[in-house]
């Protein structure tokens, strides 16, 4: 091998010293190429995060082993490109391919949400044998509320009710205890793609029934 070795270095016009440095030559040209890196885990800064009429997304973190090579990153980087899905602006859920580059490689895919925006209670009174509460309306991106009532400060057990058009803004809850503390909350919800979303809840709200 390393006669053979020597004729083409002999043939290309290059000289040969030795035995020696004809073997690790040859060692060097038939070397095994580095094996590729995959990356190993991708999170994601959200996964849910709160429509506000722009584009939404969360900065990534890539890890090889348990060495980060990039973080909090929102466009590609020496080692990993991103590719967000087209137009994260409305609610909905959406999606991240993770691609390892350059010595690494791999895809991971994660996905986050946008929700609706959330209401609070602009105020609250107390009805004979009910209450009755007012919240800041919602349009963009908000199909209805939802009206979460309990007797139970930690809303254990809540009773729901569903407010189906979005330009209502207040609601009276009949029909119980007389007299009696209830505690309240309010949020949005928007339907899409087959799913519905749901904004975080309002602050909640005691009142005490007539």
């Amino acid at each position: 091998v390393v006669d053979a070795y020597k004729a083409v270095q002999k043939a290309l016009g290059k000289s040969v010293k030795s035995n020696v440095s004809a073997t690790t030559s040859l060692k060097n040209m038939t070397a095994k190429p580095t094996r590729a890196r995959v990356i190993s885990s991708a999170s994601l800064s959200a996964t849910k995060l709160v429509y506000n009429g722009k584009t939404r997304k969360p900065s990534v973190t890539v890890r090889y082993s348990d060495r980060i090579i990039a973080e909090s990153i929102v466009s590609n980087v020496k080692n990993v490109a991103l590719k967000y899905s087209s137009g994260p602006k409305k609610v909905g859920t959406y999606q991240v391919e993770v691609n390892g580059r350059n010595v690494f490689n791999g895809t991971i895919i994660k996905t986050y949400r946008i929700i609706p925006r959330s209401v609070n209670i602009l105020s609250s009174v107390g009805t004979k044998h009910g209450f009755r509460i007012r919240w800041k309306q919602r349009t963009v991106q908000v199909d209805g509320y939802q009206i979460g009532y309990s007797t139970k400060a930690d809303m254990e057990g809540a009773d729901v009710v569903t407010v189906r058009k979005n330009t209502t803004d207040a609601k009276t809850i009949d029909g119980l205890k007389a007299k009696k503390y209830y505690y309240t909350r309010v949020r949005t919800y928007k339907k899409t793609g087959g799913k519905t979303y749901f904004s975080n809840w309002s602050d909640v709200v005691k009142i005490k029934t007539k």
